[in-house]
Formats: C-alpha cells, structure tokens, sequence
C-alpha cells in the first residue's frame, strides 16, 4: 500500500554548515543534514548505510551532533522534507546533498501493530509499511531532533 505526500517548494529551511544540521523554521525540527554513513562535509559524500530498524532506532539514540537529542522521525514528521514535483530523489538537493533515491525508516507503527512500521520513499515522494522484525528490511536512516510534530 504506497500514499503520496506531496509538499510545496521548501523554502523555509535554514542550513547550518558547521554543525552539519537543517533547521525547519515551520516544524521547528532539526535535521542531519546528512543520511547516517555519509561523511558531515558539504556534499555528504561517501556511502550511506542502511540498517535494521533496531540498530536505526540504537543509533539515532547514540547520535551526538549540534549538542542534541537524536531520534528517528515519524511519518508525519518525515514526509515533511518530500518536495511535489522532485523524484530520484523527492527531497531539497541543497540542504540535503547526496540523499539515496530509496526508503527511510520512521517510527510510526502501521495499524496497531509494533512491528510494522511505515517507511518514506524519497524516490518518489511515497510511503509505505515493512515488517520491522525481518532482517532483509534493512533501510537508510536521517535522525530528527526536536519536539514531536504532527501535520
């Protein structure tokens, strides 16, 4: 089952260089500005990883960057970086260089059910749920700090 979030141009970011964060000035959310594996340099070069949900939530937990408190964003909060119009990948290239035109993890439970998460497709801009539980479902991760937002 894949839903689309479609946003307008984001123009409201801000890009902090050398802490190597975006703050969303509408959200009020800090992001990596790089997904997790990528060097913190201005292209965010080198590979990023992906990871089982576990090791995304442990690592994200673990992060220390700009001196905060790091967690793995919710759909709601995810699909806020998706731009209508942009696919492979459907986020700012600018404030978020070198991002992988695949799926990120979130921490949004499908139905009721822990072990189904929903998941952001940054090739297209969809969203979608994958069993957590499953090794094979290892995804690219970008942590958020920040308040909970809900659109």
């Amino acid at each position: 089952m894949f839903f689309a979030f479609i946003r307008s141009p984001v123009i409201f970011r801000i890009i902090h260089k050398i802490i190597h964060t975006i703050t969303d000035k509408k959200t009020k959310l800090i992001w990596q500005k790089c997904s997790n594996g990528q060097y913190n340099d201005t292209r965010c070069s080198g590979e990023s990883k992906f990871y089982e949900w576990e090791e995304a939530y442990n690592l994200c937990g673990s992060l220390k960057l700009a001196g905060k408190k790091w967690r793995i964003p919710t759909v709601a909060e995810l699909t806020t970086l998706i731009i209508a119009g942009y696919q492979n990948p459907s986020i700012d290239r600018i404030a978020f260089p070198n991002t992988r035109s695949s799926y990120y993890w979130t921490s949004t439970i499908y139905n009721s059910n822990v072990f189904v998460l929903w998941y952001v497709d940054f090739d297209n801009g969809y969203v979608a749920y994958k069993d957590k539980q499953y090794s094979e479902n290892r995804l690219f991760l970008r942590c958020v700090s920040g308040e909970w937002y809900s659109d």
